[in-house]
């Protein structure tokens, strides 16, 4: 009895299965929308990139050349991110995990320092 209300505190501070699925789900969304929106980018630039000019615009522009512009800018926004994070990344990964020497001077240790028992 005493432990089960021990382990019942000690996990009270964790979300309920309901919301962890919830923020899953939308965090899968989020991923999805961002990897169609990129595959959608590169599609259309593709698509588009040999087309006839049309001077009617804004000041005579081409509305398609200023949509694979948008689309060429947005893509080169996201290497940048994509490039930045996996840098991040690799910096986490492979960074020292306690840079603290275990003394405080190097090569100066006494049985404090070393955490040394004497029981004479």
């Amino acid at each position: 009895m005493c432990c089960s209300t021990y382990n019942a505190g000690m996990n009270s501070n964790r979300r309920p299965s309901a919301v962890r699925s919830a923020i899953r789900l939308t965090a899968l969304a989020f991923c999805a929308i961002f990897v169609a929106a990129t595959l959608f980018s590169a599609a259309y630039i593709l698509t588009h990139a040999n087309h006839e000019h049309d001077q009617n615009g804004a000041n005579g522009t081409c509305a398609t050349c200023a949509h694979v512009a948008a689309a060429g800018n947005w893509l080169k926004q996201i290497l940048t991110v994509g490039t930045a994070a996996i840098a991040f990344g690799l910096c986490a990964v492979f960074s020292p995990r306690n840079p603290k020497s275990a003394s405080t001077y190097p090569g100066f240790s006494t049985p404090v320092t070393l955490k040394v028992r004497l029981n004479n």
